[in-house]
């Protein structure tokens, strides 16, 4: 009886699903009651969010007055208007079959940059006939009077929303503008519609060698060929060097589109004697060109085959080191404008972009739209794509709860499948960890495979040393790799089922687990996974982690497995050690920072990986000394004593001619940080500066070629550097009252602009 209660009941009406989707349709002609409507479920979604973007899908013809008189349409779409400027949400408008008249107005009034109109839309600018007849003379006049007023106000609205003189605007009203989507686009400057929305497969988003070759000249074609055979001459032949820096400069004293330029850089980015000047004219040369795009405003329309040609530019910049600001927002501004095409069906071009803007260390947060759009189609998007963009996003800390639950619904699906590798679960632990998102689930998962994996190294089975090479990812490993199979039986994955039938489509197969018969994953990714775990502090909730760390300091830190470490595992494995309150022999510690800082002299370690390898360093020398008061009190005392290694001659073999080379592994590196130190962020330096000075460095002379730099840049310190400051000046003991006050000035100001009081003990 309650199945068939539940059967009958009523399910919820279209309107209210679209609603619930923050949709809003109009697909009436506009009148009163249609504007009535609108509005109230416009200012209903307001209240509901202020933040999250309102969609509005027209498809309105504006045919419906056969009384006699003035008709309202005008002054209802126009009180839409208002409350559409009265929003503090982003308002998308599509167009979706019909635009006319009124409807045409609220199309034009949505936010800048995300009006849309579909392939086979129509568009029409014209003011709504009135009929009038059998009137009294007064009655004409007044009628005539409102007309005009309301023509006016709709030119005015038209005008200021799509940038264009009132006199073109009247033109087109006056001669009933009919415009198609590929009119509005071309004509786009009216309406500033940056694309024509298809989710049909009008092209193939491949980057095509027939398109790249259609949109090539023959002489660039020609040029091409040149560098081609330079190239592979140059293998047998150093002479011919000279060959590829003329054709280098010679692409360089021309001007290309971005596919020339993008066919052009992914063949001589292999050269390995490439100069470092050509990447810098060639950054200096594009960067112009962006520049000058973004004073005339240029609507950004690129095709897909263009885009792609972005996405390739930016790998090569990627794999060179090198980074462009510019062709930072413009990639994300033109990613953004076709994002429809992109997601799902080319999310590789999207996935490029965002592993550039972590390159390039931008703090660009994306649309909401973008991520809206990902969580609709994430179970269209592939698994490898899926952990990539929840890397990416990680990095670049722009989070969105939403779409981190429906990933980890498509990714916990494989997991329990199996079918993801062991490359794809470091990379989706890190992913997690920098996301802040406990996925128990998840982690028990690995958790359980890392102890299989240990206890078979306890019997001296198998050692995997990690290979290098071009695909590999620092800290994650090498790309690649076959399914590792699934060993808990409690996962379980969804089964697929047709619409027509109740048969089961595709059953995905449960891939065993192989990690009985070898080391699926390299000691330096289960190093780099168990730091994952601790920043979740996941070692709380995980009963069998202490297990883990045991295992770990058994079979991980040995000199034999740690030298294969690359620089992000090095600092993944003190920073377990730090966290865990472990130790480990002195010597293998000092090789370990050796290493590190020659990398980072080397340019192999960035400065924020620095800041965090020595906080870390630091912690292994935290002494907490517990004892009791007079009144009986358990008090914790935390003292840091310097090691006495770090003061060791850091080459072995010194030179007596050479000054530099008897120096201490702690001076090298303070030189290092005084060579960049223009290049960190505030955070970066001053919690370097904090952990050199508790290791055991007090040269006041070093603390002080700061302190100008320091008060320059005042404004911009957080109560973290502030503290950071004060600490490592008193542990040296430099003495600046003045700074000191402006410190003190500081972190007063920065108290008062915060809700939440951050106490920072004082002393200088």
């Amino acid at each position: 009886m309650n199945n068939d209660i539940a059967y009958k009941s009523r399910p919820p009406d279209l309107p209210s699903l679209l609603l619930s989707e923050r949709i809003v349709y109009i697909g009436y002609p506009i009148q009163q009651t249609v504007a009535h409507l609108v509005i109230s479920q416009l200012l209903y979604l307001d209240y509901d969010s202020q933040e999250k973007p309102i969609k509005i899908y027209i498809n309105s013809d504006n045919e419906h007055t056969k009384e006699e008189g003035l008709s309202t349409s005008e002054i209802d779409a126009l009180n839409i208007v208002d409350v559409i400027n009265y929003l503090k949400n982003d308002v998308i408008t599509i167009n979706l079959g019909k635009a006319y008249g009124p409807a045409a107005i609220i199309l034009a009034s949505g936010t800048p940059g995300k009006r849309y109109v579909l392939p086979r839309s129509y568009t029409l600018l014209r003011q709504s006939p009135a009929t009038i007849s059998f009137r009294q003379a007064e009655d004409i006049a007044i009628y005539s009077d409102e007309i005009l007023k309301a023509r006016k106000a709709i030119v005015n609205v038209l005008s200021k929303a799509c940038n264009k003189e009132t006199s073109e605007i009247l033109e087109r009203i006056n001669r009933g503008d009919y415009m198609d989507s590929q009119i509005g686009a071309e004509m786009n400057r009216l309406f500033m519609i940056p694309r024509l929305v298809s989710r049909s497969d009008l092209s193939n988003w491949v980057a095509r060698r027939s398109y790249a070759k259609n949109h090539r000249s023959g002489e660039f074609d020609r040029l091409l060929s040149r560098l081609e055979r330079s190239i592979d001459h140059s293998r047998t032949d150093e002479s011919v060097h000279k060959n590829v820096a003329s054709i280098a400069n010679e692409f360089l004293n021309n001007k290309h589109t971005f596919v020339e330029q993008s066919a052009f850089l992914s063949k001589i980015h292999k050269y390995e004697k490439l100069e470092e000047k050509f990447w810098n004219k060639y950054l200096g040369k594009l960067n112009e060109r962006l520049a000058r795009e973004e004073e005339c405003e240029v609507v950004c329309e690129e095709s897909v085959d263009e885009l792609v040609a972005f996405s390739e530019i930016a790998r090569v910049l990627i794999s060179a080191g090198k980074s462009s600001v510019p062709l930072s927002r413009y990639f994300v501004k033109s990613v953004t404008s076709n994002i429809y095409n992109i997601i799902p069906r080319e999310i590789r071009v999207f996935t490029r972009m965002l592993e550039y803007l972590v390159h390039a260390g931008s703090k660009n947060k994306l649309d909401p739209v973008v991520f809206e759009l990902l969580e609709d189609n994430a179970w269209k998007i592939k698994p490898t794509n899926l952990i990539s963009i929840l890397y990416n996003l990680g990095k670049l800390g722009d989070r969105d709860e939403e779409v981190i639950r429906a990933f980890s619904r498509v990714l916990t699906n494989c997991l329990a499948k199996g079918i993801l590798r062991p490359y794809d679960k470091t990379k989706l632990a890190k992913a997690y960890s920098l996301l802040n998102y406990e996925h128990i689930t998840f982690f028990n998962q690995i958790s359980k495979e890392l102890t299989l994996i240990f206890k078979a190294m306890d019997y001296g089975n198998y050692f995997k040393k990690e290979e290098k090479g071009i695909n590999y990812v620092q800290g994650v490993g090498l790309r690649g790799g076959k399914a590792s199979g699934v060993m808990v039986e409690g996962l379980k994955y969804i089964q697929y089922y047709s619409n027509e039938s109740d048969e089961v489509i595709e059953e995905p197969k449960r891939v065993e687990f192989e990690g009985t018969d070898e080391q699926l994953y390299s000691c330096g990714q289960m190093v780099f996974i168990l730091d994952a775990m601790i920043y979740l502090r996941i070692h709380h909730l995980e009963p069998e982690f202490k297990n883990l760390i045991s295992y770990a300091l058994k079979h991980l830190y040995k000199s034999e497995v740690m030298e294969h470490f690359d620089v992000e595992q090095l600092r993944s494995a003190v920073s377990f050690l730090a966290t865990c309150r472990k130790s480990i022999d002195d010597h293998l510690l000092e090789n370990v920072t050796k290493r590190f800082v020659r990398e980072y002299m080397d340019g192999n370690v960035t400065n924020a990986q620095l800041a965090l390898f020595l906080k870390d360093l630091v912690k292994l020398t935290k002494i907490v000394v517990k004892r009791r008061n007079v009144r009986n009190r358990l008090l914790h005392t935390s003292t840091f004593v310097p090691p006495k290694w770090i003061h060791n001659q850091m080459y072995e073999n010194a030179d007596p001619m050479d000054p530099n080379s008897t120096r201490s592994t702690l001076e090298h590196l303070c030189y290092k940080i005084c060579d960049n130190f223009k290049r960190f962020t505030i955070e970066d330096l001053t919690s370097c500066l904090r952990s050199v000075a508790y290791l055991g460095f007090k040269n006041e002379k070093f603390y002080s070629l700061f302190i100008p730099f320091l008060r320059q840049n005042l404004k911009s310190l957080s109560n973290v550097a502030v503290s950071n400051i004060t600490q490592s000046f008193n542990r040296a003991g430099v003495k600046d009252k003045y700074f000191f006050y402006l410190l003190g000035k500081q972190h007063q100001d920065y108290l008062h602009s915060v809700e939440e009081k951050v106490y920072i003990k004082r002393i200088g």
